[in-house]
């Protein structure tokens, strides 16, 4: 990964290479700063925001709105987008909800509103995209989750299992999706200073919560440690994120990994990335499926 991660000269994005890049959730955080960066480097971004409202001239003359939960709202801005450019390079599923507090004291409305934005969102916004990158022959997928998706924390389990979930789908992108030259990369950022964490769903049941007597305030104790570091003088940069965004998208083909950590619990979870990395190509194999780790097409013939 040293050599993907290098830093490239803008000189390498020449008009050849420049990609047409879809974002979702500009308006604030690692969306907003992958836009920035992505346009510095001199590519196009469909920058999407929930609403009209939400669009700046910061993000580019192609910002647009684009609501990850609506159906309606997807199939708009995507026509849009095709009445300006014929194809997509590369999808970042940006868009997130966090959630931090006691599970328990989630709703089941709750949860199901986390997984709209998180799951489904992704989910339908892959579904708009492919039929372009597959005529196309080529693509990338991003998918932005967290190391809590490998590594939960308490007090993250609803927004680690609604990205853990994300983990999976994108997964199994990439090995459906590779013999049609699409890459899937999924990033684990560690924890970082947007307004992602600020926003966080909080428990609606206030009697569960109570119910764990001290613990109910360890979530508030948690948020105080986070943000007294980020605004230490060693707070990590939110910058480092849509920079190694940037670095992927302008990889050569066949050199993105499957799993890209960030920042925060780096060493470990990059060290479990591995292990599993190594287990699935074993299980892959097995079952005659290794060719699906590969660019190349699917032979036609034999057995799976």
């Amino acid at each position: 990964m040293s050599r993907l991660l290098a830093a490239q000269p803008v000189a390498l994005v020449a008009m050849t290479a420049r990609k047409i890049v879809v974002v979702t959730g500009c308006s604030s955080g690692f969306g907003k700063l992958l836009t920035e960066s992505l346009l510095e480097r001199g590519h196009r971004v469909f920058a999407g925001v929930r609403s009209q409202k939400d669009l700046r001239a910061e993000l580019g003359p192609d910002a647009i709105a684009l609501d990850v939960t609506s159906d309606a709202s997807v199939a708009a801005a995507f026509a849009a987008i095709r009445e300006k450019t014929d194809r997509i390079d590369v999808l970042v599923n940006n868009a997130g909800v966090s959630a931090m507090g006691v599970a328990e004291g989630f709703t089941p409305a709750q949860l199901s509103s986390l997984l709209d934005v998180n799951l489904l969102g992704a989910h339908r916004l892959c579904r708009a995209a492919l039929p372009l990158m597959r005529a196309a022959g080529s693509g990338l997928l991003v998918f932005v989750s967290t190391g809590l998706a490998r590594m939960p924390m308490p007090c993250f389990g609803p927004y680690a299992a609604s990205k853990a979930a994300v983990e999976a789908l994108a997964e199994a992108f990439r090995y459906e999706l590779m013999p049609s030259g699409i890459e899937t990369v999924i990033v684990e950022p560690g924890p970082y200073p947007t307004s992602l964490g600020s926003n966080a769903l909080a428990p609606d049941d206030a009697d569960r919560v109570a119910a764990y007597g001290p613990l109910a305030v360890l979530p508030a104790k948690m948020m105080e440690g986070l943000s007294a570091w980020f605004s230490s003088p060693g707070s990590p940069d939110a910058k480092e994120v849509p920079e190694a965004i940037t670095k992927l998208i302008e990889a050569p083909r066949g050199t993105r990994p499957l799993r890209l950590v960030v920042g925060g619990t780096g060493s470990a979870l990059t060290e479990l990335n591995a292990l599993t990395d190594r287990l699935q190509a074993q299980a892959l194999a097995s079952q005659g499926l290794d060719a699906l780790l590969k660019l190349e097409s699917w032979p036609e013939s034999g057995s799976v």
